[in-house]
């Protein structure tokens, strides 16, 4: 939270934080932590939207029902997950010659969306 949150608002006026979402843990706690500073997008790798949404709802309840949610990106249906497929890894190839660590399960299904 403080590196962004130390930047002049101006800067940050814009600043989204996009994150591959199974069932939205992850998403959910950025959208609290970062709640008037960054948006928080997430993007769902598991099922579709309404799934992510229901996931992040039942945790929100039972760890302080904040309220607080990232948006989610609705995108149409995809793949199974987990199921081998060569788009993904050919995505997934694209983005490790970026020379920066991208994991294989998230990472391809994310950047599809983008």
């Amino acid at each position: 939270r403080g590196g962004v949150a130390e930047q002049p608002p101006e800067s940050r006026a814009h600043t989204c934080v996009v994150v591959p979402a199974g069932t939205g843990p992850t998403a959910l706690f950025l959208a609290r932590g970062l709640k008037g500073v960054a948006a928080v997008l997430a993007i769902p790798c598991v099922g579709d939207a309404a799934y992510l949404q229901e996931q992040m709802a039942a945790l929100d309840s039972v760890s302080g029902a904040q309220g607080t949610f990232p948006h989610i990106l609705d995108l149409p249906p995809s793949r199974r997950f987990g199921v081998p497929d060569p788009a993904l890894l050919e995505i997934w190839r694209t983005l490790q010659a970026t020379q920066v660590d991208f994991d294989l399960m998230y990472a391809p299904r994310a950047w599809e969306g983008l």
